[in-house]
C-alpha cells in the first residue's frame, strides 16, 4: 500500500457528485456527515467513520452536513480497506490522529512525508484492531469467517484453497483479496501460520517424534515438514525442541 498524497479539507458540497477516483481515496471525517450511492448500496457516512472510494467503481456522493475529513488518496492492489461505511472503534484515538494531522497541515517539517505515512498506517491499524482484522475469526465479512473456521478445522489436511474459493462462489484473486482485506493476511499465510503454531506447540508440549508430528501439521512426511519448519524458523525441528527444553 502506497500513501500519495493527504490533505484536510472542508465541504459543503462535492465538486463532483458522480465520482470515478483513478486512485483508491479514504475519506475519514472530523464533523459533519455524507451519504454515498453504487450498485453495493447506500451508506452514510459521520464523524469519526470512513469510507473508502475504491479505483474500481463510480459512485454517487451529497454532503448532507457540512463535512470535514481527511482525504487519503493511495494505491493499494489488494483493497485493504472493504466497501461501505467503516469503523474504527476507538474515538479518542481516531480523533487525535485526524489532530495530528491537522498540525502537520499547518506547518512545514524536514520528516513531512513519514510523519503523514505513520498517521496513515496508525488509521489502517485502528481500522484492522476494531473490525477484527489479524483474526479472520472475528472478521465482519461472514465468507471470510466460515472460510477461516474451515481453514482451522481441516489444517491438518491437504487443502485446497482454490477450491475452497469455488466453494463460497468466488474465483480465488477474489477470495484472497476479500480475506486480506478483513484479515490483514492471505489464506495461505493463515494456514502456513496456524500449521506453524501447531507444530511448535507440539514440539515444545509433546513427546510425539517428528514423524508423527508432520502429519498433524498438514504434511505428508517428516522431510516436508523439515524443510517446512526450518524455512520459516530458520531452525530444524529437532534443534527448536532441543533449545526450547533448555530453557
Amino acid at each position: 500500500m502506497q500513501l500519495i498524497v493527504s490533505r484536510k479539507v472542508t465541504r459543503v458540497s462535492f465538486p463532483e457528485e458522480q465520482y470515478a477516483p483513478s486512485d483508491d481515496v479514504l475519506a475519514v471525517v472530523a464533523a459533519g456527515s455524507f451519504s454515498v450511492e453504487d450498485e453495493n448500496g447506500p451508506w452514510i457516512v459521520g464523524p469519526g467513520e470512513g469510507f473508502c472510494f475504491r479505483n474500481d467503481r463510480t459512485y454517487s456522493r451529497h454532503i448532507l452536513e457540512p463535512a470535514t475529513m481527511v482525504l487519503y488518496r493511495y494505491r493499494d492492489e489488494e483493497h485493504a480497506f472493504p466497501e461501505g461505511t467503516l469503523h474504527f472503534g476507538d474515538a479518542e484515538r481516531f480523533f487525535s490522529t485526524l489532530r495530528m494531522q491537522d498540525a502537520l497541515e499547518n506547518k512545514i517539517c524536514a520528516d513531512d512525508d513519514e510523519s503523514r505515512n505513520i498517521l496513515w498506517k496508525d488509521l489502517l491499524l485502528q481500522f484492522r484492531l476494531t473490525n477484527g482484522a489479524g483474526d479472520p475469526a472475528l472478521a465482519t465479512d461472514s465468507i471470510v469467517r466460515e472460510a477461516a473456521r474451515e481453514i482451522r478445522a481441516h489444517m491438518a489436511d491437504r487443502l485446497n484453497l482454490n477450491q475452497m474459493a469455488g466453494r463460497y462462489g468466488l474465483s480465488y484473486v477474489h477470495f484472497a483479496r476479500r480475506f486480506k482485506a478483513a484479515a490483514g493476511i492471505p489464506p495461505s499465510v493463515y494456514l502456513t501460520r496456524l500449521r506453524l503454531r501447531q507444530a511448535c506447540r507440539l514440539l515444545e508440549e509433546s513427546t510425539l517424534p517428528i514423524r508423527e508430528i508432520a502429519p498433524l501439521c498438514g504434511f505428508s512426511n517428516e522431510y516436508y515438514f523439515s524443510n517446512f519448519f526450518r524455512e520459516h524458523t530458520g531452525t530444524p525441528p529437532g534443534e527448536y525442541r532441543s533449545a526450547v527444553r533448555d530453557l
